[in-house]
This record gives structure tokens, sequence and C-alpha cells, in this order.
């Protein structure tokens, strides 16, 4: 999928009732290890060994082929509907922790102050004059 979905790319998906993904339909399901997983429906198969539940034969636009096992409609999250590319900014981060942990201590330092610095709205407001009578 890196062709149409670049590695790293965060993916917005729709839920969508499995009964209702057809070939061609490019789909985000979990794995048994409870990560999630970007290919497109090539095949499916209606009351799958008489389950009563949909299997989809998927495959990655880059293999030559077809993914080994089937996934079940019960682990389909939903069909993408849109893809916006991160690129190593979340490997970036992970690798550099320290120094985002910095970062984020600065600017919650900085807003402090400034939260500190404003002033109030007692200084702001003008006095009004009181007449002696």
């Amino acid at each position: 999928m890196q062709q149409e979905i670049p590695q790293g790319s965060l993916v917005l998906t729709r839920h969508t009732d499995p009964a209702s993904i057809k070939a061609g339909d490019v789909i985000t399901y979990l794995t048994e290890q409870d990560s999630t997983i970007t290919h497109e429906v090539i095949a499916l198969y209606p009351n799958y060994e008489g389950s009563g539940e949909v299997a989809f034969q998927t495959k990655g636009t880059e293999n030559y082929n077809p993914d080994p096992d089937l996934v079940y409609g019960s682990n389909v999250v939903g069909t993408v509907i849109a893809h916006v590319y991160l690129g190593a900014l979340p490997a970036w981060a992970k690798a550099h922790w320290q120094m985002c942990a910095l970062i984020a201590v600065a600017l919650l330092l900085i807003a402090a102050a400034l939260l500190l610095l404003r002033p109030s709205k007692k200084e702001a407001s003008p006095q009004t004059p009181q007449t002696v009578t």
C-alpha cells in the first residue's frame, strides 16, 4: 500500500457494515497481535465455512501474492476514507523523547509566565471618579 498510503500515515476510517464491503475497497482491520493493517479487498466469502460471517481476502498493493490469512468481518475497523502523511515525525519523536519532553516543559513554563505577568482586570479597568458633595 506504500504507493497509495505511505507508511507512517494517519489513516482515517469510517465504520462500515462488513456485509456492504466489496472487492476493491481498502479496509483497516485488526490482527491477532492487536495491531492494524490497511489492505485492499480482492475477494470476499459470504457465510465463510458456514459461520454466518463474511471473510475477506486482502492484498497490499506492492505485494505480488494475497495475504495468507483471511480477514473476518468482525475484525474490520472500517473502510479508508482519507489519509494524511505524517512521515517520520512519530519515529523521530519516539527516538528523541527527551527533547520532546524538554520542549513541552519549556512551553508550559512560558504559558505559566504569561498568565502570571498578565495584568489583572482590576488594574486594567479605569477608576470611576467620585464626586464630593
